[in-house]
């Protein structure tokens, strides 16, 4: 490995082309017109997860979250129309495309004169000259495109030969890396790990917003269900008691259980966790044995979809217990393993701890002219629009302050 030192010096350097990173940008050009401002990001292109969030839709926001204003009136700045909110509360581009959220910041980090620099892996972050400059060490990345209209990707290249690295300088420095989830995005972790370097605490990690796996033993009982898509309550059970109850569409799947309301689930799991659905929320567990004693509806596939009805007779063993077939309807347990991966996942639970930030600035407490944003902070909100209701704020306040001595917006 070479490093070759650069004269580059920057009022401040963004790591992190993404929601939080281009929304601090911008509001720092608008606030310190004269600033010599770098965004860094190790893709291809910017805001990346921006393009897959909502499906490519981009649920920006949700009328229910706390920044609703502030973030819906940053983006009608940049021209953005939003459509009105759905029965949850969700807001999306009136175009309905998650591209017109990014090209609106690129433009106008453009028209503002904001350096952008892709293709830019950060190896590490320092602090030098008495706490008063940050250094970076930067590796540049190849890329290979790959596929045509929809199915283009870049592919990391392999390049052979010594790493080379060169070195840039910085007075304030903002990682909005995010955290691990969806590292086919570039979300890596790498910001946690340079946050770790400079002293501040990180709260474990793990995958949320995704699918629950199950135990061995469940995975047997239901994993021929798979496909099965069906509404019910699901009730998140620790140590014998309820903790977090969701309605919503349950979708079962080869390997476990998924849909919103089990991805709002998986913010809470812990190890040792288990899952009560009950599969018929607006009837009561008499209600459904008199009818099926009654023969006034046509067994239980007259109830729940036909398979998860074959699966429960079975699960007895007969169709005339009507007791307990209702009792099943009303609690199927399932034991889980785990949550999915990174690669399903929406948001990362764990990151810096939130108190290692001012509330107000989001400036380390430790170190001034250092910014943590967003999903590489301990922050973890339900599916919705509500973490990049959080990761665009952050952006917008710390890009107030950065340059601001007197950290007065």
């Amino acid at each position: 490995m070479s490093i070759s030192e650069s004269d580059d010096i920057y009022d401040c350097v963004i790591i992190g082309g993404g929601a939080s990173g281009l929304a601090c940008a911008i509001s720092t050009a608008r606030t310190y017109p004269k600033a010599n401002i770098l965004v860094m990001d190790r893709n291809p292109e910017l805001g990346r997860k921006i393009l897959a969030s909502g499906n490519g839709k981009c649920n920006i926001d949700n009328v229910n979250a706390m920044h609703f204003e502030d973030v819906t009136t940053f983006f009608k700045s940049l021209g953005v129309i939003f459509t009105e909110p759905d029965s949850d509360g969700r807001v999306y581009p009136l175009s309905r495309q998650a591209s017109t959220i990014r090209d609106a910041c690129s433009k106008e980090l453009q028209r503002l004169g904001v350096k952008i620099k892709l293709c830019a892996e950060v190896k590490a972050v320092r602090i030098v000259d008495s706490s008063t400059t940050y250094e970076i060490d930067i590796h540049d990345i190849a890329y290979i495109k790959k596929g045509k209209g929809e199915k283009e990707r870049f592919v990391k290249a392999d390049v052979q030969g010594e790493e080379t690295l060169y070195q840039i300088r910085t007075q304030a420095i903002v990682i909005a890396t995010g955290g691990k989830a969806g590292p086919q995005f570039g979300c890596l972790g790498d910001g946690l790990d340079f946050a770790k370097s400079l002293g501040l605490e990180i709260i474990h990690t793990q995958p949320a917003l995704c699918p629950l796996i199950y135990d061995d033993r469940s995975y047997n009982n239901y994993e021929k269900l798979a496909g099965v898509r069906a509404m019910g309550q699901v009730n998140l059970v620790r140590d014998g008691h309820v903790i977090y109850t969701e309605f919503g569409e349950i979708q079962f799947t080869k390997s476990g259980i998924s849909g919103i309301c089990i991805f709002n689930v998986s913010n809470r799991y812990q190890q040792g966790d288990k899952l009560v659905l009950d599969l018929a929320p607006s009837m009561t567990e008499p209600a459904i044995g008199a009818l099926l004693k009654d023969k006034k509806v046509a067994g239980l596939e007259g109830i729940v979809h036909a398979r998860v009805a074959a699966l429960i007779y079975d699960m007895i063993g007969s169709k005339k217990a009507y007791e307990p077939l209702a009792k099943l309807v009303k609690s199927i347990t399932i034991g889980i393993k785990g949550t999915s991966g990174w690669g399903d996942a929406q948001v990362t639970r764990g990151g810096v701890q939130m108190s290692e930030v001012l509330s107000d600035t989001f400036e380390s407490v430790h170190h001034k002219g250092l910014y943590i944003l967003g999903e590489t902070l301990d922050y973890a909100g339900d599916s919705g629009g509500y973490n990049l209701d959080f990761a665009i704020y952050s952006g917008i306040v710390a890009g107030c302050h950065i340059l601001k001595k007197d950290n007065k917006c």
